[in-house]
């Protein structure tokens, strides 16, 4: 997937702006949030807030599964009631392929969805993530605040496959 991935990039400008993943609180693992949802919204506002380095930057709401497309919708429409946020925009990302457009044009994502962030690191986004699981936080130390590249990783999983064809091989 990597290789197919990389194979058919286009190279193209980075816009200013920062694509954020609403992670559906409903499906948050117990003791994660116990707040409301207007607490919840206020957490995601703050944390869009800090990552914004320019305050013109277009804010696009994406997700990956229909429970956070619904909750990325009220989170939208709460911003645009209480006129939070001048640019912000849902990007319609119902398909891997508009997902990946989205990804490839943003300067940087705030996400807690583990193919999101591998997908951000693979095209050199700037990467806030969201830490609500261990192996969240588990990426976040060993990928991100390491500044291990996604052609390490590949290829030391490349390794550890040859490792294991060989040992197959002697069965």
């Amino acid at each position: 997937l990597y290789k197919k991935l990389m194979d058919n990039t286009v190279v193209r400008m980075k816009d200013n702006s920062i694509t954020v993943q609403i992670y559906c609180k409903h499906y948050l693992p117990q003791g994660v949030f116990e707040g409301s949802e207007e607490e919840y919204f206020q957490f995601w506002i703050d944390m869009i807030q800090k990552s914004l380095k320019y305050s013109e930057a277009q804010i696009k709401l994406s997700y990956t599964n229909k429970e956070d497309r619904e909750y990325t919708r009220k989170f939208y429409d709460y911003c645009v009631t209480k006129k939070i946020f001048k640019n912000i925009v849902i990007a319609e990302t119902d398909s891997i392929e508009k997902y990946v457009e989205v990804i490839k044009s943003t300067s940087a994502i705030i996400t807690g969805r583990m193919h999101a962030m591998i997908l951000a690191m693979m095209y050199e986004n700037e990467l806030y993530p969201y830490v609500f699981k261990e192996k969240i936080q588990t990426f976040k130390e060993e990928w991100i605040e390491s500044e291990k590249s996604v052609e390490s990783a590949v290829e030391q999983v490349e390794e550890f496959i040859g490792r294991l064809k060989e040992k197959w091989e002697l069965i």
